[in-house]
């Protein structure tokens, strides 16, 4: 094992004052003397006889650590604060192994207690720009004059880790949101929670159970038991929520599923806290065609009851917001103010390399289209285009990669491509995979295409645009502020002039290497960050702005159910 530089320098030796003398002084002047292995040895001892002292799991921890097994020094030094919460150096020790772990926000939150705990601890040059950066950043980006607490509702996400492990687009730009939330704005301005069991009732998520969270589900090796567990010590251990008069409560995900939702938020609002949401798209309204009947009803009656509440809301595109002004205009006879955040447009951090069996069995070459296989995204077309090609080049064509789950109404397209034989094989169906997996598809594919009727901001437009790679889009509804002028269009209802579109890119490689190099010299990167600054700073000033009109009686337009009373079932 190569030799790995010790992260504990010169730490004064552990003391010890009770019969075990001998064992222990074995293991201190091991531990002192850099001896990993023979310290350990002697703690792991020490653990088994006396398994309540604090010290003994302190050092076995830092011995793990130093033999540079990080999974396994988290897990003693995970008893280790349990045992003693207020200590600096467990707690400093612990993020370090968790970000040997590639567990960049758990890692955080345990130097930031650190240093809360012992400002002049010892850190590392990136420990300290990481803490500093950090801390109170979102008093910087709102100003020193807010004075409203931010509770920002996760339900939605919390809810679909239940049930699965990759995450799609909506509870995606959560997870960005969360994330610079703990990176870069933590300050007693912000909550992240949920809405509780008991109708009117949130409760706030601990940062480090959080953190803990999200790096599980950025992890190359997600574990199904780890996310149960986090899940339901957020369920059961959150503390309930306190608003005050003028405090601001913000869904960032879906509220149609959340049969309760509209009662919950009728009484935050009686409280006199201001209510937002943000509208990720109001498709289910303005085109229901494209779903199911029973969906769209369902969301019909849920954003008449909703909107009718709501003091406030964000979109993720202008599109977006033009779109949910008119709706509410219409079929509410209510305007409120609606505060347009764009999307960010940027890689993911510290993506792992994807696996080597995944890369193996991928075609040399290959155009890739990433969404859920539903109706509205219009695989149809393209699997029209690719069977004309195919034809017209005699089967000398890249292969057309498609990555999403198979949704709803899809059952035409999903029957002629299997009677095609998937176009001789030339098209290819992957169902939900890894961030690493997708990494790599954006990386190394020619170009990407997305051909949708309708979005609300347009994702995989975005990530194709961040990894350098040229993307061919619908030229309706959102999609043109995404792409800007770095993405091609096409009419998603045309599949004659879509074809010439894909066929030059696909054929004429000079013309697709010039338009790479320009999608790489000219695409700005939007950070989350970014996105996070521009939709905390305005909420803060919407809520400044706003005046309540008498508090809400508490009633709720029409009838509701309370099925789902469960933290975020």
């Amino acid at each position: 094992m190569k030799a790995v530089s010790p992260l504990v320098k010169q730490q004064v030796p552990i003391s010890w004052s009770d019969d075990l003398s001998q064992l222990r002084r074995e293991a201190t002047v091991s531990h002192a003397n850099g001896k990993w292995a023979s310290a350990k040895k002697s703690f792991e001892q020490l653990v088994n006889k006396d398994g309540e002292n604090f010290k003994n799991w302190l050092g076995l921890g830092e011995c793990w650590l130093n033999l540079d097994d990080p999974v396994r020094a988290q897990e003693i030094l995970r008893k280790a604060v349990a045992l003693r919460p207020g200590d600096a150096r467990a707690r400093l020790q612990l993020g370090r192994a968790l970000d040997r772990d590639g567990r960049r926000l758990g890692a955080l939150h345990q130097w930031r207690t650190a240093k809360a705990l012992k400002p002049r601890i010892e850190l590392t040059s990136d420990e300290r720009q990481r803490v500093a950066h950090s801390v109170d950043s979102f008093r910087k980006a709102l100003g020193d004059n807010a004075t409203h607490s931010i509770f920002l509702d996760i339900s939605d996400v919390l809810r679909f880790l239940r049930r699965n492990l990759n995450l799609t687009g909506i509870q995606r730009v959560q997870v960005g949101v969360i994330v610079s939330v703990l990176q870069s704005h933590m300050a007693e301005g912000v909550q992240m929670g949920f809405c509780g069991r008991k109708i009117g009732t949130a409760h706030t998520v601990p940062l480090d159970l959080l953190s803990d969270l999200i790096d599980e589900v950025n992890h190359p090796k997600i574990s199904r038991s780890r996310l149960n567990e986090l899940l339901h010590a957020i369920a059961e251990t959150s503390p309930e929520a306190t608003f005050k008069d003028g405090d601001v409560f913000l869904t960032l995900g879906v509220f149609w599923i959340f049969t309760s939702y509209a009662k919950t938020i009728t009484e935050l609002k009686a409280q006199g806290v201001k209510i937002g949401v943000f509208v990720h798209d109001v498709i289910p309204l303005t085109h229901p065609d494209y779903f199911v009947f029973v969906h769209s009803i369902a969301y019909r009656v849920q954003f008449n009851r909703v909107m009718s509440i709501i003091d406030f809301a964000c979109a993720t595109s202008g599109y977006v917001a033009s779109e949910l002004k008119k709706a509410m205009t219409s079929k509410l006879k209510r305007s409120v103010p609606v505060i347009s955040v764009p999307l960010a447009q940027e890689l993911p951090h510290a993506v792992a390399a994807a696996d080597a069996e995944f890369i193996a069995k991928l075609p040399r070459e290959y155009v890739l289209s990433v969404g859920t296989l539903e109706i509205r995204k219009n695989h149809m077309l393209l699997l029209d285009v690719w069977a004309a090609l195919h034809k017209k080049y005699n089967g000398k064509i890249p292969t057309l990669v498609l990555v999403g789950k198979w949704g709803w109404k899809i059952k035409p397209f999903r029957r002629a491509l299997e009677n095609s034989g998937f176009v001789d094989g030339k098209i290819l169906v992957m169902g939900g995979i890894s961030e690493a997996r997708l990494a790599h598809l954006y990386r190394n594919c020619m170009f990407t295409v997305f051909p949708s009727f309708v979005e609300g901001w347009g994702l995989p437009v975005s990530e194709s645009l961040a990894y350098g790679k040229p993307c061919i889009t619908s030229k309706l509804s959102s999609m043109p502020e995404v792409g800007g002028a770095l993405a091609r269009y096409i009419d998603p209802f045309d599949t004659k002039a879509a074809q010439t579109t894909i066929e030059r890119a696909i054929m004429d490689r000079t013309d697709l290497a010039d338009w790479t190099k320009m999608v790489r010299r000219n695409f700005k990167v939007r950070s989350w960050a970014m996105v996070t600054d521009d939709l905390l700073a305005g909420v803060t000033r919407v809520a400044d702005n706003l005046r309540h009109k008498g508090k809400a009686t508490g009633k709720v337009p029409g009838k509701t159910s309370d099925v789902r009373t469960r933290a975020f079932s």
